[in-house]
């Protein structure tokens, strides 16, 4: 676009090509493309920020940008439609504001290019609905549940076997070995009784 503008200069400067105001543009540039050029205008892009249950926060913000129209007829082809000023020609990037207790269905409105994509000038209008935000539920706290403690085995004393017991030696006489015994004591009580009967 800024070659075509610049092959239009000279032809301009030399009266090849009259100019008046209001009036369309054209010449053949050195491709023997027929350059039609519009009357210069502004353009303008609206977002409408809309909010259904609250009305009266609802607002727009205008953009605006400036271009000629353009057509590019080929020596043999259909011809090319721009919007453009020098090859440059849109609206920029917005980013949707955020509104406390809001949600917005667009983010971000996007840039729009005119010379590349000219049909988006038929697209001026955009609307961005905000819808209140439900609160989020806060969830149930969730008690954790206590960690097992570790238990330390105590210690467990070492089982020493016991010793056995010594026998300890019984000597069992016999009857008749005890009643040897015996009789001699028997005997001496006898005695002594029978001196204290004796006349």
């Amino acid at each position: 676009m800024k070659k075509m503008m610049l092959a239009l200069i000279p032809a301009i400067a030399a009266g090849i090509i009259p100019v008046q105001a209001q009036d369309p543009l054209t010449y053949v540039d050195e491709n023997g493309e027929t350059v039609t050029y519009g009357e210069e205008q502004d353009w303008v892009r609206t977002i409408h920020y809309v909010f259904p249950e609250c009305p009266r926060r609802n607002h727009d913000l205008e953009q605006y940008t400036r271009g000629s129209e353009v057509w590019i007829k080929p020596a043999d082809g259909p011809a090319e439609y721009h919007i453009g000023n020098n090859g440059e020609c849109g609206w920029d990037a917005v980013m949707t504001p955020v509104e406390a207790g809001f949600t917005a269905d667009i983010e971000v409105v996007p840039e729009a290019d005119l010379y590349a994509d000219p049909g988006q000038a038929q697209k001026a209008e955009i609307t961005v609905t905000y819808v209140s935000r439900q609160p989020e539920e806060t969830p149930a706290a969730i008690t954790p549940e206590p960690e097992p403690e570790e238990t330390v085995p105590s210690a467990v004393p070492e089982l020493v076997p016991a010793e056995p017991e010594e026998e300890q030696e019984t000597t069992h006489l016999p009857a008749a070995a005890a009643g040897i015994l015996i009789l001699p004591l028997l005997w001496k009580q006898f005695r002594k009784h029978a001196g204290k009967h004796t006349v």
